[in-house]
């Protein structure tokens, strides 16, 4: 009895445990919103650390209207590596493949007509590099 007891104290310490540490993998989350329907931009970086050729990021959107463009983009060369756009809310993976290690890539969205966007991307890789004043790519033109 006393070994089942411990046996599932130690299971429950070690899922109090793993599920208190929020600084596993990572959480970017955009969030934008507008009184009226309008073109926003906003991006992140992201840091790929070792030698992980694939990374997938999961996705979750929730959007009133308009559309949202999302690409990830090398930060040195501004290669696209994935892009996509979608015109409804929704859950979906961003599969990053042939990534080269030690290396930034944007995670860039642009929004068409919307009012209100908020997507949360997360993945179980540590990925996040903050990067304060984000500059934006020239191909995009201006949002307004």
């Amino acid at each position: 009895m006393r070994r089942k007891l411990s046996a599932f104290l130690l299971i429950g310490i070690c899922m109090l445990t793993a599920c208190g540490n929020k600084y596993l993998g990572t959480r970017l989350e955009f969030t934008l919103e507008a009184s009226e329907p309008s073109n926003e931009y906003k991006e992140n970086t992201i840091y790929i650390t070792d030698d992980t050729r694939n990374v997938t990021l999961h996705a979750s959107l929730d959007m009133d209207c308009g559309s949202i463009a999302i690409q990830v983009i090398h930060a040195e060369d501004g290669a696209v590596v994935w892009e996509n756009s979608y015109e409804q809310s929704g859950d979906f993976d961003i599969v990053l493949e042939h990534l080269t290690a030690d290396q930034e890539y944007l995670v860039c969205i642009q929004t068409t007509d919307t009012i209100k966007v908020h997507m949360v991307l997360t993945s179980p890789d540590n990925l996040v590099m903050d990067k304060e004043t984000p500059d934006k790519p020239e191909k995009w033109g201006n949002a307004s």
